[in-house]
């Protein structure tokens, strides 16, 4: 069996500041994939009693950004924070401080520092590579959250250290996963998971023999597993394997998410994005990629002519203002599917017109 690379955990900085002590270290996932583990934890601290690692999809990673650049937006300046975020920074600095954790962020390869070209042509072709290889960009972020945790534990040498694992949406699938080959993770936060692997994490040939349902059974069976929903979907496989082998009832749970849980979850004074020509956001695409949970993105009346892009934000509000906002395709398409793919749940949409679009497989909305 071939062994993987060294990790090669490097330290990139270390700051105290706000109470916090924030830091960064690089780490090979694999050769030529070079990815960055950031660490929160509180300032003068020297004894860590639990870890936590947080795996964030393109949607958390500005989010997170911000949040960090409240007191850190000198070292983040390359990263482009965006708008400062008390209330998430907040929120970050009290669950440091209640429970001497350290808290650690990743964002697996194409997200981030290592983000991939956002045009979804590219997008598809780089999908379509990794399955030529004989995998999927899913199955490889999987192999990043284990690399993660082992950077991770590395430091300080915190092998023994009780650590949770948690991801939200795709990444939840991700963390899943990491969490059936990875030893060690006491307890897994699953946020929203995908019902099915036909919504997505993909892997090859994954439906032939389970499907997410049965994955969770499985990892429950030595790890703590809580599942976040706001939906009615009944887990009810990984519930009957529970009951049938006698689990303890806080080896499988399923909760409704608080917010006092939740270091993302949507500030009580939602987050106000303004689109148009003479807005810092010329276009409805560059809201997409910055927007928050619970975000009122409010676009200018007018015509956005060959511009697309994926809603992955829970909570949104998108209207247009002045008038209708109309998105003009002109034969573009997020994703091969439609000028907008909404993925999030709850997104309330007024006064906005389509028209222009066009997909190469006619299988479009």
């Amino acid at each position: 069996e071939s062994q993987p690379e060294p990790l090669d955990v490097k330290p990139v900085f270390s700051l105290e500041r706000d109470g916090i002590r924030f830091s960064a270290y690089d780490f090979d996932s694999q050769l030529h994939v070079r990815l960055r583990l950031y660490i929160v934890r509180s300032q003068g601290s020297d004894k860590v009693q639990s870890l936590s690692l947080n795996v964030l999809d393109e949607n958390l990673w500005p989010r997170f950004l911000a949040a960090m650049s409240v007191a850190f937006g000198k070292e983040l300046a390359d990263e482009n924070p965006g708008e400062p975020d008390p209330n998430t920074f907040g929120r970050i600095r009290k669950m440091i401080s209640s429970d001497h954790s350290a808290i650690g962020f990743v964002a697996p390869r194409g997200i981030g520092q290592g983000a991939w070209n956002p045009d979804e042509s590219k997008q598809t072709q780089i999908r379509r590579r990794f399955m030529l290889l004989g995998q999927t960009v899913d199955g490889m972020r999987v192999w990043d959250v284990r690399r993660a945790i082992q950077a991770l534990r590395s430091i300080d040498s915190q092998t023994e250290t009780p650590l949770t694992l948690q991801g939200q949406n795709t990444m939840a699938g991700a963390a899943l996963y990491a969490a059936l080959f990875e030893p060690g993770v006491q307890t897994l936060h699953l946020w929203h998971p995908a019902h099915s692997h036909d919504e997505g994490p993909i892997f090859l040939n994954v439906l032939r023999y389970l499907d997410i349902p049965e994955a969770i059974a499985m990892a429950a069976e030595r790890t703590e597993v809580r599942v976040y929903r706001e939906d009615d979907f009944d887990w009810a496989f990984p519930k009957a394997v529970a009951k049938k082998l006698g689990w303890p009832e806080k080896q499988f749970q399923e909760l409704v998410p608080q917010p006092a849980q939740d270091i993302f979850a949507a500030p009580d004074n939602p987050q106000v994005m303004r689109v148009g020509p003479d807005r810092k956001c010329k276009k409805p695409s560059e809201a997409a990629r910055v927007a928050g949970d619970g975000a009122i993105v409010e676009i200018d009346a007018g015509v956005y002519e060959g511009d697309v892009c994926v809603w992955g934000q829970n909570d949104l509000t998108i209207r247009g203002v002045g008038g209708y906002a109309h998105l003009k395709a002109e034969g573009a398409s997020a994703q091969n599917k439609a000028i907008w793919v909404v993925k999030g749940r709850n997104a309330t949409i007024e006064h906005i017109e389509f028209s222009g679009a066009s997909v190469p497989d006619r299988n479009g909305a």
